[in-house]
């Protein structure tokens, strides 16, 4: 079979195996949620056809969902809850223990995550299968399967499905194959005896063999032609629901046009009012000394930070954005893994101590945000009073260039060591910041709904500062070195003078409870935005 043929083969499975899988999928939703599973493409290792390898994925997909014991995400899901850069990171991914498909499984939201790759060499093609768990302590590879398989494209799609079948521990089959092997072997006897009434009976049980994969072939096709219905039936339920849906659509777009009717005549209305008072020199004058007012409130106080710094306040209000900052002490702590469940980048435990600073006591503000960029980029754009998130280090740094030029403040991101001590209280032995009761003072995976959440809601740390651990993950201003510690000095470390990699703390409301701890460190290159990143600014106290 040449290669196009091939392709053809492997295509006409892939549109079978959609169809029941779409199918099952609807018919799924009407049962109790099943753990969801992600299937990458197959990656292509030597000797392999990239739409041979897109074919096969399918086939594992498929043969997954029939055992009904997954929700098993399609390609299409994954590619629309993932960026394209988090898909080439994941399809990329060499790591021994797959933690980055497992970071890539948290972030789409599902609990299983299946990896592999196929080549082929001579006639002889390699299959391999991974599967890894993305939740708990004990995430990583659970189970690896691999197959060399001498045999051409049908025994090809059937090797394919027993790995995935071994893969989650359900027994293989290959029942036509077997009789046609058990049949050869017996002639290959019989025939070494000379006796021919051996070679008869022997020629008797491949026609019997013959017959059976004949038998299993014809359920096969009659198995496709039902499934085909079933498919069909399906879309033509997808053609209704969406005829009903362009309905209402146009009869939205109706009430949309209507309603910008009414606007337009309210706003014709005003402006007749309008029009009037102009008229009226005693309310113009009015409506200009108000202006003026207005104006004038809004520039912000030109002495305002110097006036501030010699008080060392314990708390001010910024005066063009509204945000509050309280007084963080400075004081000396033991930084790192105090806990002694933490990653070897957490290590060793070293005694650092930092001058004192203002911080915000809550996340930056999709409003406040707004004010000063004029564009809100957040994913989860609900509220004012929402943090704003899918900003980029970058972005955070232009965000205080311009809020500094506008107020006149000395604004930045905080250190490591600024966050870390802010977040323990100044040092306290807290797991996460404010305790070790995760529900009372964060917003994480389980409780969160996979959304954020406004500031403020939950309990607040020892130094009055909200939701450090969970809801969005913080930008600090650091580079990252996983070695950092062994030779971070003990005042006001500012992390390495290069990097790569920015650093982020304090875990979101799409992570575990062991994500958001005060002592974890996570990174990621400074132009990237994702949803879960956000920030909170902080001030360094001027003493007199």
């Amino acid at each position: 079979m040449n290669q196009k043929v091939q392709i053809f083969v492997l295509m006409f499975f892939l549109m079978m195996s959609f169809g029941v899988s779409q199918s099952n999928w609807v018919q799924a939703a009407d049962k109790k949620p099943k753990e969801p599973l992600a299937v990458l493409d197959l990656e292509v290792k030597h000797g392999v056809e990239k739409s041979v390898a897109e074919a096969l994925s399918v086939i594992v997909r498929d043969k997954l969902h029939s055992y009904g014991e997954y929700q098993v995400m399609s390609k299409g899901d994954i590619q629309a809850v993932a960026s394209r850069e988090q898909l080439m990171q994941a399809m990329g991914c060499d790591d021994g223990g797959g933690q980055c498909l497992v970071d890539f499984g948290r972030a789409i939201g599902t609990r299983f995550m299946v990896a592999g790759d196929i080549s082929k060499i001579g006639s002889t093609y390699t299959i391999s299968l991974r599967m890894l768990d993305t939740k708990g302590e004990g995430a990583g590879v659970t189970n690896r399967v691999s197959y060399d398989c001498k045999c051409d494209d049908d025994a090809l799609i059937n090797a394919v499905r027993d790995v995935a079948a071994k893969l989650v521990g359900k027994p293989t089959s290959a029942v036509a194959k077997k009789a046609e092997d058990d049949a050869r072997k017996l002639a290959e006897e019989k025939k070494k005896k000379g006796e021919e009434a051996e070679l008869h009976r022997v020629s008797e049980e491949k026609i019997k063999a013959a017959e059976i994969a004949k038998k299993i072939e014809l359920e096969a096709t009659l198995r496709l032609a039902d499934e085909k219905k079933i498919f069909e039936a399906e879309q033509k339920k997808l053609a209704e629901e969406k005829q009903k849906a362009d309905e209402a659509e146009k009869q939205r777009q109706v009430a949309i046009a209507e309603e910008q009717r009414k606007v337009e005549l309210e706003k014709e209305r005003l402006i007749a009012e309008i029009e009037t008072l102009k008229k009226d020199k005693e309310t113009a004058t009015i409506e200009a000394e108000k202006k003026r007012i207005v104006a004038e409130s809004k520039k912000p106080d030109p002495d305002f930070f110097a006036n501030l710094s010699p008080k060392i306040s314990k708390s001010f209000t910024d005066p063009t954005t509204g945000m509050e900052f309280v007084l963080v002490p400075g004081g000396c702590f033991q930084m790192g893994d105090t806990f002694g469940d933490g990653q070897s980048n957490e290590k060793p435990v070293h005694d650092v101590c930092v001058d004192g600073f203002y911080m915000g006591k809550y996340e930056v503000t999709q409003s406040q945000y707004r004010t000063i960029s004029g564009n809100n980029p957040s994913k989860y754009n609900k509220g004012d009073n929402y943090p704003v998130e899918k900003v980029s280090w970058n972005d955070a740094q232009s965000f205080i260039h311009l809020l500094n030029d506008k107020d006149g403040g000395k604004y930045r991101l905080p250190t490591e060591a600024e966050w870390e001590y802010a977040a323990r209280s100044g040092g306290k032995s807290e797991k996460y910041s404010g305790g070790n009761d995760i529900v009372a003072i964060s917003w994480y995976r389980d409780k969160s709904s996979i959304s954020t959440h406004p500031v403020g809601q939950k309990q607040a740390n020892g130094f009055g500062l909200h939701d450090m651990s969970g809801n969005v993950c913080e930008w600090c201003g650091d580079w990252f070195d996983s070695g950092y510690y062994g030779s971070s000095p003990r005042k006001n470390p500012e992390g390495p003078s290069t990097g790569s990699f920015r650093v982020f703390r304090g875990g979101s409301y799409n992570d575990d409870p062991d994500r958001l701890r005060a002592a974890l460190r996570n990174w990621i290159s400074p132009d990237i935005a994702n949803y879960y990143l956000g920030f909170r600014l902080v001030l360094p106290v001027q003493r007199p």
